[in-house]
């Protein structure tokens, strides 16, 4: 049986439930420890608490384990305030948040932004770097127009992708793209950089276990350990499932946002995954899961290494982020991972 209750404040709503197991959007989380009765086991580890809420295009869930349901309606509170806060900073939507501001100003002049969105710019420029331009946060070029997937981009659009033209002043927060036209678009990182900051909320408010997931993205903090099964990305069942502790898993794939064209008399599936090197929809995989440290790096992983595929995936892991690790799903549904992906088990039935 599954309990549900609808918690209001005057800034914000979201659902609180309590049940055995929690069904999230990209993984199938599974809580064999707690009772579906009572949302807990009564033990010393704490009872399991879950929210969700409308954020940053999908579906925010969050599954907190304390021994205090009024703190840990509390500490969700303030982590929906967290996604919010961080949202209108850093998402291109929003006109009056850094980056939508540095957009406006695009060929114009430098914005001073808020010291987060620095500090992340700057986490996303040596990212780009490090991947020698497969992961290109100017994107924003071709990204930022309306259903940009269902069309090919203008070779003026194409020529505005280009990282390296961004320019940012770390000592004054201060950031100028030169030319008219040039946007950013953080998509490729920011949910994971928001789920970070969202268990550093989480954490200064007492709960020490628990997974904050968000389209997918998710991070199971704590020493709690996590089953987490797999979506297939043509079918609707599971690739397998894998056991994470105090890890960021996020997925990236073709089968989310899309739409099916016709082209020389042959179907094409384009999605919103673009080849910064075509500017066009990624072709090598059609599915990436990844494991890391952090959400942040995790999500920027899924969408650098859908793009490169395995064979060159595996070499930028190996270079740049030994500890991370990777699964690919290929156009023709064969599966490769690194070797230090996370043991794969049968799917749950």
């Amino acid at each position: 049986m599954i309990t549900q209750r609808l918690l209001k404040n005057k800034k914000n709503s979201f659902m609180k439930y309590v049940s055995g197991i929690v069904l999230i959007t990209f993984v199938l989380a599974v809580f064999p420890a707690f009772s579906a009765a009572g949302g807990g086991d009564g033990n010393s580890q704490g009872s399991r608490f879950s929210y969700a809420d409308i954020a940053m295009g999908t579906i925010v869930r969050l599954t907190l384990i304390h021994d205090d349901e009024r703190e840990a309606d509390n500490a969700a509170k303030l982590a929906f305030s967290t996604i919010r806060d961080w949202q209108q900073d850093v998402d291109h939507r929003f006109r009056e948040g850094s980056v939508g501001r540095v957009n406006e100003a695009a060929g114009n002049m430098p914005v001073v932004v808020s010291d987060r969105a620095a500090r992340l710019l700057e986490r996303a420029l040596d990212f780009c770097l490090k991947s020698a331009g497969v992961f290109d946060i100017s994107i924003g070029a071709i990204s930022t127009r309306p259903e940009y997937f269902r069309t090919e981009p203008a070779p003026e659009q194409r020529k505005l992708v280009d990282f390296t033209k961004i320019e940012l002043n770390s000592e004054t927060n201060s950031v100028f793209l030169p030319e008219k036209g040039m946007a950013l678009d953080l998509g490729g990182l920011a949910k994971g950089s928001i789920i970070d900051a969202v268990v550093s909320t989480l954490k200064k408010q007492g709960i020490q276990s628990g997974i904050v997931e968000g389209g997918g993205d998710f991070y199971c903090f704590g020493p709690r350990t996590w089953r987490c099964g797999l979506q297939h990305p043509r079918k609707d069942e599971l690739l397998g499932v894998i056991e994470v502790q105090n890890r960021a898993i996020c997925g990236s794939g073709d089968y989310r946002q899309f739409v099916i064209t016709e082209e020389g008399g042959k179907k094409k599936r384009k999605h919103h995954i673009l080849d910064p090197a075509t500017g066009d929809s990624a072709r090598k995989s059609i599915s990436v899961t990844t494991v890391a440290a952090t959400a942040e790096l995790a999500d920027a992983l899924a969408t650098t290494l859908l793009i490169m595929g395995p064979e060159e995936g595996r070499i930028f892991l190996d270079e740049n982020y030994p500890d991370a690790s990777a699964l690919w799903v290929l156009p023709d549904l064969t599966v490769q991972k690194t070797a230090n992906f996370p043991p794969i088990r049968r799917p749950v039935r």
